[in-house]
């Protein structure tokens, strides 16, 4: 029976072709063996051109032909589905957009594991973890990018900044403050340029990277001491008056409940106001498509740009291990060939390649200072990242099989972004109580989902998610499970 739902199985037919105008080439001269050549689809949007590069030059250089098609994020999901249903699942993809744990996938016959060399298995052994992308043991993946990045960076417009004759602000008050004045620079510009229309959870990734910022010990409202959530704890308190203070000064951006995120990076670019928060991919975004602002783009804060709550404290962050990214199909028939092609997209010159793209940073983020195409201001990013954000437990790592609670997870459609929103759309909505809800709501999902998982035979407790040795500004270690 499918895991999928049968509206997702009836859009495939959407999708069009799996070689459709969706990014596809193919390089190389004879096919990888007899039969079809291989095939390679992603959904990095800001790497095509050096994928489809590196590609092209791996197949010149095994003389084989492999067959490169970028997807995009939302067609991704429903054009896996229909390759594995009609036999022509490509050989390495990513999981995006199928919705279902891996390691159901790996139980469901996608993917198989990956035969990696040992150097390069040495060189990723910080990253590889049982339950992320290793599974009984084996490799079935391994994370591109940097664990170590935040989206809560505080960019600010040089040039309207000194028109102000304010320093850069560093501090919750200091930013509201600068925001306030900023009104002097006329009737229609604002100090918080912002894109709060979509469709569900908007710029949750912005405050919850200020909620750590000002000191909540946790990651997406669960502390990691007590394994329970805790939407109103004081930080995010403190986050959300921060912004409410914003609009009530009419110093927030008139259409941020109305525009995306894109288009309100180009009505920041445009002068519609001072600060905007983002993360890494903004540098990237600039360059492409305001070449000429780059240079104007500057970070507030303290570190990287992330402010705290008071002067004297440590800008942190915290995010468990990278996600697996890419993996390989378990109908493949170039596995050989594969895995050679994988083990080139662990190297410096990749990482390099990825930082000069200027979006999420690569795995090894100390490469980035030597990426002659990387911005300084993507560099100071990347620099910061490294001394501000720290590893942070994870419930898969402490028990592989909670992956079977998330399976059983019931959405909750008042997500903190949404409540927040909500709040800056009406002066006179209750976002206390709104956090509050959010806070009952989801501990009894977990508790639900956990119930339900053991009911199906999972062997899985609240005490998976708890992680009472955590200590905070530190890195929590591979050892540290053992004691957790």
């Amino acid at each position: 029976m499918s895991r999928f739902p049968r509206r997702a199985i009836l859009g495939m037919a959407a999708v069009g072709g799996l070689a459709a105008a969706t990014g596809c080439s193919s390089s190389g001269g004879t096919t990888a063996t007899a039969g079809k050549p291989m095939q390679w689809w992603d959904n990095f949007l800001a790497l095509q051109s050096l994928h489809k590069k590196m590609i092209a030059d791996f197949a010149t250089a095994n003389a084989v032909q492999i067959t490169y098609q970028y997807q995009s994020n939302a067609s991704m999901g429903q054009a896996l589905q229909l390759a594995k249903r009609s036999n022509q699942q490509p050989d390495i993809s990513t999981t995006t957009g199928l919705g279902v744990p891996v390691p159901q996938l790996i139980d469901d016959g996608w993917f198989q594991p990956m035969d990696l060399p040992a150097d390069v298995k040495q060189r990723l052994s910080g990253d590889l973890y049982d339950g992320i992308n290793m599974f009984d043991g084996k490799v079935y993946s391994f994370p591109l990018f940097a664990f170590r990045q935040h989206n809560s960076s505080l960019f600010y417009n040089s040039d309207m900044l000194s028109k102000l004759d304010i320093a850069p602000p560093t501090t919750f008050d200091e930013f509201r403050t600068a925001c306030t004045k900023a009104k002097k620079l006329g009737d229609n510009v604002a100090g918080w340029v912002a894109g709060l229309n979509a469709p569900s959870n908007p710029y949750s990734g912005v405050l919850e990277g200020l909620a750590q910022a000002a000191g909540f010990p946790g990651y997406l409202g669960l502390e990691f001491a007590t394994g329970t959530y805790n939407y109103s704890h004081e930080a995010y308190i403190a986050v959300f008056e921060l912004f409410e203070g914003i609009v009530k000064d009419k110093a927030a951006f008139s259409g941020a409940t109305t525009t995306l995120g894109d288009p309100s990076r180009g009505r920041w670019v445009a002068g519609a106001g001072v600060f905007f928060f983002d993360g890494p991919w903004q540098v990237g975004a600039l360059k492409q498509n305001y070449p000429q602002f780059l240079s104007k783009a500057k970070l507030a804060g303290k570190v990287a740009g992330l402010m705290t709550l008071e002067a004297g404290q440590t800008a942190v962050n915290y995010r468990p291990p990278s996600n697996a990214t890419l993996f390989l199909a378990k109908s493949s028939a170039h596995t050989k060939l594969a895995d050679k092609l994988l083990a080139e997209f662990t190297t410096d010159s990749y990482y390099k390649g990825v930082a000069g793209a200027m979006d999420q940073p690569p795995r090894d983020l100390t490469v980035v200072a030597k990426s002659p195409d990387a911005a300084p201001l993507y560099k100071e990013l990347c620099a910061g990242y490294l001394k501000q954000v720290y590893s942070s437990p994870s419930a898969n790592i402490k028990n592989p099989e909670v992956y079977k609670v998330a399976a059983q997870t019931k959405p909750i459609t008042n997500q903190v972004g949404d409540i927040f929103r909500s709040m800056v759309a009406d002066e006179s909505y209750n976002w206390r109580k709104a956090l509050t809800t959010l806070t009952s709501q989801s501990n009894q999902g977990l508790d639900s989902a956990i119930a339900a998982a053991k009911k199906a035979g999972a062997k899985v407790s609240r005490d998976d998610y708890v992680f009472g040795n955590w200590n905070p500004a530190a890195d929590y270690t591979r050892a540290m499970y053992k004691s957790a």
